[in-house]
């Protein structure tokens, strides 16, 4: 897996890459000339970098940061299921922590993909209500920081709700 702008929050370039280790065994086990991983970027193990990501992790476990992300994503699924049962125009709702997408129909039933204007609608109706989403195609897709509050979550569903009922 690559991974980059969130290791240090942002505030300095770097980027890694993951492997487990039964990954790292089998490439550090080949003999041949293809048994390594060509790997070395332009920030690759920069100290300034390094420190950044370092700093940033052990901020992120002070402060709770998964704790807060786990509790937060619970309260965000729940709403989501309510918005479901209370309006057609959501086909299904799919969740894993905070990150989010909520598929919009015109018919529940056939599974019909809303389109583009009422798309719009929802994006406008809930852009007006306080809440910014992101739409592709007819999905919502929503990935709130990792330190959003339970009031935060609250407004999210409030836009939500207006954006839906707006198009529903």
């Amino acid at each position: 897996m690559c991974i980059a702008k969130a290791i240090t929050s942002g505030y300095f370039p770097l980027g890694a890459t993951l492997m487990s280790e039964a990954i790292a065994a089998a490439v550090e086990a080949n003999e041949d000339a293809y048994g390594s991983i060509g790997h070395g970027y332009t920030y690759s193990g920069h100290p300034v970098g390094c420190a950044a990501g370092i700093a940033a992790l052990a901020e992120t476990r002070r402060l709770g940061v998964d704790q807060n992300a786990a509790a937060r994503g619970l309260e965000l699924a729940a709403a989501l299921e309510t918005l479901k049962r209370r309006h057609e125009i959501v086909g299904d709702v799919r969740y894993k922590g905070l990150m989010v997408g909520l598929e919009l129909v015109d018919d529940r039933e056939k599974k019909t993909p809303a389109n583009k204007s009422t798309m719009a609608q929802v994006a406008e109706a809930a852009y007006e209500a306080g809440l910014m989403i992101r739409v592709s195609g007819n999905n919502i897709i929503l990935s709130p920081p990792l330190v959003v509050s339970a009031e935060n979550v609250a407004r999210i569903a409030e836009g939500l709700d207006a954006g839906l009922a707006a198009a529903g």
